[in-house]
C-alpha cells in the first residue's frame, strides 16, 4: 500500500473525530466546548446563502448537525471504504472543506481559523489527484484475482 492510502485513512480519522465532536456533546477546552461551537455556527449560518435561495430557515444546531454527520459518513468512507468510495468521500469531503474556507474568508476570520481547512482541502486534493494508489486489495496480487 502506498502513501496515499495512509494519507486517506489519517484524514478519514480526523473528519470522524471533527464530525463526531459537532454531533456530541463532548467538552474539549480549547475552542471545542458546544457553546463556543454554537456561536461559531451561528456566524458561519449568516452567510450561507440557503434562506436567500431557496427561502428555508436553518438552525444553529441543524446546520452543525448536518455538517457534524457530513464529515462523519464521508470521513467513514474515506478511511475504511473500497477505493471507489474512498474517491466519492474525498469528493465531497472536498466540497465541504471548500465551502469552509469560504465561510472563513466571508465572515472575515484571520487567515488561522481558515488554515484547517485549507490544508485538509489540500490533502483531499492530493488524495483526488492520486486516487489510483487507493489500491485496497490489502496485499493480494494480480495473480491470485484471476485465479
Amino acid at each position: 500500500m502506498g502513501l496515499i492510502h495512509y494519507i486517506a485513512v489519517l484524514v478519514g480519522f480526523l473528519f470522524i473525530f471533527a464530525g463526531l465532536l459537532k454531533l456530541t456533546p463532548i467538552e474539549l477546552g480549547n475552542g471545542f466546548s458546544q457553546s463556543e461551537m454554537k456561536t461559531m455556527f451561528k456566524r458561519y449560518l449568516s452567510v450561507l446563502p440557503v434562506h436567500h435561495m431557496f427561502g428555508v430557515t436553518i438552525t444553529t444546531t441543524i446546520y452543525r448537525s448536518a455538517v457534524g454527520f457530513a464529515e462523519t459518513v464521508f470521513g467513514s468512507m474515506l478511511a475504511f471504504g473500497r477505493s471507489f468510495w474512498r474517491v466519492i468521500g474525498a469528493f465531497y469531503l472536498l466540497i465541504i472543506m471548500i465551502g469552509a474556507f469560504l465561510t472563513h474568508q466571508k465572515i472575515g476570520d484571520p487567515i488561522a481559523m481558515a488554515s484547517p481547512p485549507l490544508f485538509l482541502g489540500i490533502l483531499l486534493l492530493i488524495i483526488l489527484l492520486n486516487r489510483r494508489q487507493l489500491n485496497t486489495n490489502y496485499g493480494r496480487t494480480a495473480k491470485a484475482k484471476s485465479d
